[in-house]
């Protein structure tokens, strides 16, 4: 009621979408007037009319510019129903306008505002995670990047630029100093061996004139031909601490045949040995009671 609103965007996972839903019909019998956008994972790949009867309107795929959109249009007092991406319904009608390409250049987008989250965090000295990309190369079965990719055309699987990376760690740094641990979120780092390298030189380069360096930590998706020795030697030189590996089962049929992970147990052994040979610890993602385990 203080902040007043002119837009209220809601996004969920499928796991939030009872409670997000209640939220937004108790918002809704509270401030009628402000309209109510629903977005995510969730309503992305799960487009319904029915949620139209909760949300004025509804996101499929990438939110920037069509929630910059609308709230134009809302300032302009214009009819949004036109707009890519956006769902409306007026009466009986249902608007679904069709999605527009991914967003190719991710380094055309601002960074992310986190000064309006201050007040709500509690301890203020926890690690910093950025994300340095969109999209996955793989096709695991458990996953939701299969229909992810299909939600509108262009190129899916995006990298941001190590010196657009860089630009928004110097931020952070400058802005939250007290901070030094930061998770670089990806899905996997180790899917552009080239762009890796030059990350890990440009955070390198950031670390060598600082005397309290920053400590670094991410996400690694191994495959068969993977030059592990490669891959944490420049984690190493970029002062990644940590990595944490999706195993999701120990089981390699399992991992090939449920969830269509076609890597070898020796695969990740080796992984592991690799990362310990540069003092990098490694945590592992693991899946309990997958169809046709045992106990």
């Amino acid at each position: 009621n203080r902040f007043n609103p002119g837009l209220i965007c809601f996004t969920s996972v499928h796991s939030e979408f009872d409670f997000i839903s209640v939220v937004a019909i108790q918002v809704k019998q509270l401030f009628p007037n402000i309209p109510l956008m629903g977005g995510g994972v969730h309503i992305t790949i799960n487009p319904s009319k029915e949620f139209l009867e909760i949300f004025d309107c509804i996101c499929i795929g990438e939110g920037e510019y069509p929630v910059l959109e609308y709230v134009n249009c809302l300032e302009k007092k214009e009819n949004a129903k036109g707009v890519h991406n956006l769902w409306f319904k007026e009466g009986e009608k249902v608007y679904k306008n069709p999605t527009r390409n991914f967003i190719e250049n991710l380094d055309t987008l601002p960074f992310p505002d986190r000064d309006i989250w201050q007040d709500w965090i509690l301890e203020k000295q926890t690690k910093l995670t950025l994300l340095l990309g969109r999209g996955c190369p793989y096709n695991c079965t458990y996953c939701s990047n299969h229909m992810l990719r299909k939600i509108a055309k262009g190129k899916y699987v995006r990298l941001r630029s190590p010196e657009n990376i860089l630009s928004e760690i110097e931020n952070l740094h400058e802005n939250f100093p007290a901070s030094d641990e930061y998770f670089l979120e990806v899905e996997t780092i180790g899917c552009d061996m080239e762009w890796l390298i030059n990350l890990c030189k440009k955070l390198h380069g950031f670390n060598s004139s600082k005397t309290n360096k920053l400590k670094f930590g991410t996400n690694l998706r191994v495959f068969p031909n993977m030059d592990f020795d490669a891959v944490f030697k420049n984690l190493k030189f970029a002062n990644f601490d940590s990595v944490i590996i999706g195993l999701e089962s120990g089981n390699e049929r399992i991992r090939r045949e449920i969830l269509h992970r076609n890597y070898s147990n020796e695969h990740i052994l080796k992984a592991v040995e690799e990362a310990r040979k540069y003092e990098i610890k490694v945590g592992i993602f693991n899946m309990v009671g997958l169809p046709t385990e045992t106990q």
